[in-house]
């Protein structure tokens, strides 16, 4: 028997291995960036971010670095103490000075906070649990209790979701949000089509009948409302913000902690005592949220007024930002969500419950409202020039 060769076979081969390898690289990529796992590629991105790129993070010991996201409505409290002259003059005289760099996301900030280019940062119950799973923070403040929503063009029962297309930014609270509703509702996962988005492409994407529902926070949902007064909030839950320091920091700058505290307590009051103080906080706040996006916001002073009436100042009573222990229904919804982020990081090795639920730590917070001479908490005193 002649064997017969073929020059041609060879190549065939290896191009075909080659292509195969490539596709499943790219699968792998893919995939890591579906479950939320850190890629070379996406740290990369985050360094060469058109707007973190050009952040110049100071590491010296008298800087203290702090991520803000002014699209969020807690976002007023720091455009507030950013003006803090008595912060200011109490950090002054320790030789300290805060710079706040603006982010998109609280995963972004997580990602700068775990590589130590910041000391403190501002994110949601998702970011916050998510740093908490896998560094160590100190959470000891609530700054903001809102409502993450689901927006759809013509009034829905959970029923009417049933081949539905409903969008969702992918990791966050309102994606838990969307999956718990189903849940609830004795939907199946597989009974809708899911479509992660980016939560600043929804309103339109909901407008031209790409989708029929999304899952969004405050003021994603307000400006979606303002621009289509067509759309209906179809659902509502409760969500949370927060402060948290890496508890590096925390321990060994105990008096600074103590000073910025100090001063988002002081705003929340300062906003409270007269409404013209909250509308300057937030036209404060809307110049930082065009300065980032770099467009117009959608909102108003007054609209985002209304809006910090209800996610800050709306709760705010003596304790209101305390992470209470005895928060029954908070703590079970937080542990929760916490199981939830725990199926997102495949690969990744999750703190237990018990360990995260203690970064919760209400003690220092409880010790400033108990000392309000001390931490100067009815003193206001602020650069008030625009």
């Amino acid at each position: 028997m002649k064997l017969i060769y073929n020059n041609k076979a060879p190549w065939f081969f290896l191009i075909s291995v080659l292509i195969l390898l490539i596709g499943l690289i790219s699968l792998s990529i893919l995939k890591k960036k579906e479950i939320g796992i850190s890629s070379v590629e996406s740290v990369t991105e985050l360094f060469n971010h058109p707007i973190y790129s050009n952040y110049e993070f100071d590491q010296g010991d008298s800087i203290i670095n702090i991520g803000i996201q002014p699209l969020m409505p807690s976002g007023i409290i720091f455009e507030v103490i950013k003006r803090d002259n008595i912060l200011n003059k109490a950090l002054s005289a320790s030789g300290k000075k805060i710079e706040y760099y603006s982010f998109l996301k609280g995963a972004d900030i997580n990602f700068f906070l775990q590589q130590k280019m910041l000391d403190g940062g501002v994110g949601g119950d998702m970011p916050a649990l998510s740093i908490s799973s896998v560094f160590d923070v100190a959470i000891p403040i609530i700054v903001q209790k809102g409502k993450a929503s689901i927006v759809s063009a013509r009034p829905m029962l959970t029923d009417d979701f049933k081949g539905k297309r409903i969008a969702y930014p992918y990791g966050s609270i309102s994606h838990y949000f969307i999956l718990e509703l189903l849940q609830s509702a004795g939907i199946a996962e597989n009974q809708v089509r899911l479509i992660p988005m980016d939560v600043s492409s929804m309103a339109k994407a909901l407008h031209n009948n790409e989708i029929d529902l999304f899952s969004a926070w405050e003021p994603n949902v307000a400006s979606a409302l303002k621009q289509y007064p067509e759309f209906f909030i179809t659902y509502q839950q409760i969500t949370t913000g927060y402060l948290y320091f890496s508890k590096a920091y925390t321990q060994e700058n105990p008096e600074i902690v103590n000073h910025i505290l100090a001063a988002v307590i002081r705003s929340i009051s300062w906003m409270k005592s007269d409404r013209e103080n909250l509308l300057l906080a937030c036209e404060w706040n809307i110049m930082a949220m065009d300065k980032l996006t770099e467009e117009k916001s959608v909102l108003n002073a007054e609209e985002m007024a209304n809006l910090a009436l209800h996610d800050i100042l709306g709760y705010y009573s003596k304790y209101s930002i305390v992470l209470n222990s005895k928060d029954v229904n908070l703590r079970r919804s937080l542990q929760n969500e916490y199981e939830f982020i725990k199926t997102l990081n495949t690969g990744k090795e999750n703190k237990h419950w018990d360990e995260v639920v203690k970064n919760f730590d209400s003690k220092i917070v409880t010790e400033i409202l108990n000392h309000p001479k001390k931490f100067r908490l009815n003193e206001y005193n602020y650069i008030i020039s625009k």
